[in-house]
Parts: C-alpha cells; structure tokens; sequence
C-alpha cells in the first residue's frame, strides 16, 4: 500500500515535468494574431479599405475559471482591441471574449457570442451571405 501512494506521489510530481504544454502565454502569443488577421479580413469582406500589411493593436488576457493555470481545456480569453479615434482619447478600448477549448497538441477553437462579434453569417460588400470570419477562430501552437 505505501508503495501505491509513493506511486501515485512521484506521477503527481512527474506531471510538471518537460515542456511547459499549454499555457496562457502559449495561447495569447497564436489567439492574438489569429484574431487580428481575421478582424481585418471581415472589414475587407465588408468593403472597408484595410492598408496592406495593417495590425490590431491587441492586448490579450487568458485565463482559465477554475482548474490548473496551464495544460488543455476550457479557457476563456479577452481580446482588448484599441481602434484609433479622432480627438481628446486617441484609442477606443473595445474588448472582445472568447471561449477557448484547447486540446494536448495545442490546437484550439474558440468562439464568441454574436452581441460581440456579429451572427454566423454577415454580408459581403456584394450584398452576398458568407461566413462571418470572426464567429469561431481556429488555430494551432506548438504546445513543446
């Protein structure tokens, strides 16, 4: 028996050992730019004039609910987007937030209420129904 809980005690322990896996950090680093390009996407889709090459200026938090700080599953993460505007306040703080399912290999799928990002499907310039780009954002990081 108290070798069982020695067991036990050193898998425990074991557990923090190697690469870090995933972690806030790793997650805000591939959200972060994920987001912006898509957010730019959605403006040209919408018609609007996005110079080439143009970022977000975004300012990430993840964090998870309950649970450890790192490894998979439910994260929820805000995306601060400070969009330039005319006058006394130079930027307009416009907060964004996902729910963040991360799996063991550092993929991820997350997903916002429409009150935030629009419905599923919006309209092109054209008048035509796609896919509103920013409704689910997938992506993937090395979790090693």
């Amino acid at each position: 028996m108290l070798v069982a809980v020695a067991v036990v005690a050193l898998l425990a322990v074991a557990g923090d050992w190697g690469p870090a896996g995933v972690t806030a950090t790793r997650l805000q680093a591939s959200l972060t730019p994920e987001f912006s390009n898509i957010s730019l996407l959605q403006q040209r889709l919408l018609g609007r004039t996005v110079p080439v090459g143009a970022k977000l200026d975004v300012v990430p938090y993840c964090y998870r609910h309950s649970g450890p700080r790192k490894g998979p599953g439910d994260w929820s993460c805000t995306l601060n987007v400070y969009i330039p505007t005319p006058g006394k306040v130079p930027f307009q703080e416009t907060p964004v937030t996902y729910d963040v399912s991360v799996q063991a290999n550092g993929c991820f799928k997350a997903q916002s209420p429409p009150s935030f990002v629009g419905q599923q499907t919006i309209r092109d310039a054209a008048g035509r129904s796609v896919v509103n780009p920013l409704f689910v954002v997938y992506g993937c990081f090395n979790p090693l």
